[in-house]
């Protein structure tokens, strides 16, 4: 039966003209300025044909005219990555080490920088970056030359300044955990218009590897709290770069994925300090290598070859008869959806391939559930991309994610609602009943240790939502509302 629903469902798509254009989409003629690269971290792979950065960094080579190209950082060098971009194409790539105040003002280094093509921001602290730049003249020569085409590349650190808004970490940085649990925290500290390449965007890095999509949805939701400016979270994976051209247009590369974010009209934002954030209701879009999107209009202009389009699920599941409680610090909690993980406390699971699904206990349908969420770091990524991976696996569910802070209770016909406890963290929902499309990594990570492609995925048109106590989640309309008792 949903053999034919789904038949029929693309049926109609076809007949109706609505059919997501498949494949590689055709280059768009660029406006002003010059292409922007955002790298979300992890080692460069010098190993021919299926290394992750090969065709990335060979496209920036070639925006850069393979002209001299000035790589940037605040430390020594070893002179890896210099080598790398010229056997790329590069005529001549520079460490340029720029470590104080003095030296970004000095003629000097004018004189050094307008001697490029192109610019390359290492990876470290943007904080660094920040102290450095902001208002000097290296900044202005920077941008004045991106302003009439040079390209700008940066990996980690090197990419999250170049957002118009950014996460400063003037404090110290932020977990999610914290997040979670005050948006206001101390360490969220945000700022704007360091290098601003890419306008109305809030930049991430190590997206998955390090779970940090709770504190790119309360950066957002900061920020348009705080400022009234609706801005988009960009979180990319390691091994993982967007390419953004002049008019907007941003093509995926690499092994992992990028997450866009953003408000709309139906989003709700309520923050206030040390409580637990309501951030329901949040455009999610997970690409992978092959997507092209549109960050003016936040469309998707084209899908990867192997998208599936699912059909929307026909049925709307209740809950058991009995109340339940669902704990956050609980090992076997994970096991009351109706699919739970598997091999998650394997290392580097996700990026090796190694990751399962099996049946569940079913008493909430159509959810996997995660518990102890950020409990050790080394399995973060694996619960974090595993139950993105069941989503994909299961186009339709929503995944349940809990924080050792989160308890919810589930109480029929359809309501999942967080409880008060002394040390609340939000509860995290990821909601695929809208997903337009799904797709997957093609990039083995290992040849020899790996078991199959990196699990990375695509899931397009989901809403993702923090949910406090007060608040509660229909499941059967996926709704976030106001509790009523």
């Amino acid at each position: 039966m949903n053999r034919w629903k789904g038949a029929l469902f693309i049926l109609a798509m076809l007949l109706g003209g609505c059919l997501p254009p498949v494949g590689p989409c055709p280059e768009r003629v660029p406006g002003t300025g010059g292409f922007v690269y955002l790298i979300g971290g992890g080692a460069e792979q010098d190993r021919g044909g299926d290394s992750w950065s090969d065709r990335l960094y060979r496209r920036f080579v070639g925006r850069c005219g393979s002209g001299k190209i000035g790589i940037i950082s605040y430390g020594e060098e070893s002179g890896w990555l210099a080598g790398y971009l010229r056997g790329l194409g590069a005529s001549t790539a520079e460490d340029i080490r720029i470590s104080n105040r003095q030296q970004a003002d000095s003629e000097e280094l004018q004189v050094t920088l307008r001697t490029c093509r192109g610019f390359f921001f290492k990876g470290g602290d943007q904080n660094r970056y920040r102290k450095i730049f902001q208002d000097s003249r290296a900044r202005e020569t920077i941008l004045e030359m991106a302003g009439t085409g040079t390209p700008v590349a940066g990996t980690s650190a090197g990419a999250v300044i170049l957002g118009e808004i950014f996460f400063s970490a003037a404090a110290g940085t932020v977990t999610s955990p914290e997040s979670l649990q005050n948006p206001y925290h101390p360490r969220v500290a945000l700022d704007r218009d360091l290098f601003p390449l890419v306008p109305a965007a809030l930049v991430d890095t190590h997206f998955t590897r390090r779970a940090r999509l709770p504190r790119l949805l309360v950066f957002i939701a900061r920020w348009m709290t705080d400022h009234g400016q609706p801005v988009a979270g960009i979180g990319i994976d390691d091994q993982t770069g967007l390419e953004v051209s002049p008019d907007g247009t941003a093509r995926v590369f690499g092994a992992g994925s990028v997450t866009i974010l953003r408000v709309d009209s139906g989003s709700r934002l309520r923050l206030r300090p040390a409580l637990p954030p309501l951030v329901a209701d949040i455009c999610y879009d997970q690409l992978t290598e092959g997507f092209t999107y549109d960050l003016k209009t936040h469309t998707i202009l084209c899908y990867p070859d192997d998208t599936v389009f699912p059909p929307p699920p026909a049925d709307r599941p209740t809950l058991a008869e009995e109340t339940r409680i669902l704990y956050g610090r609980d090992r076997e909690t994970h096991r009351e959806g109706e699919v739970r993980l598997v091999n998650w406390e394997t290392a580097d699971a996700l990026y090796l391939g190694l990751l399962d699904l099996a049946s569940g206990r079913g008493r909430l349908p159509r959810a996997v559930i995660i518990s102890g969420w950020f409990d050790q770091d080394e399995y973060r990524e694996n619960k974090t991309g595993g139950c993105q991976l069941a989503l994909f696996h299961h186009p339709g569910f929503f995944a349940l994610l809990l924080d050792r802070g989160s308890q919810v209770r589930m109480e029929p016909p359809d309501r999942l609602i967080p409880q008060a406890i002394p040390g609340e963290s939000g509860v995290m929902i990821l909601e695929a009943r809208g997903t337009t499309g799904v797709t997957r990594s093609h990039y083995i990570s290992d040849p020899v240790e790996s078991r199959e492609r990196r699990q990375s995925v695509g899931i397009s048109g989901a809403r993702v939502h923090i949910i406090p106590s007060g608040w509660q989640y229909r499941v059967r309309t996926c709704r976030v509302e106001k509790c009523d008792r």
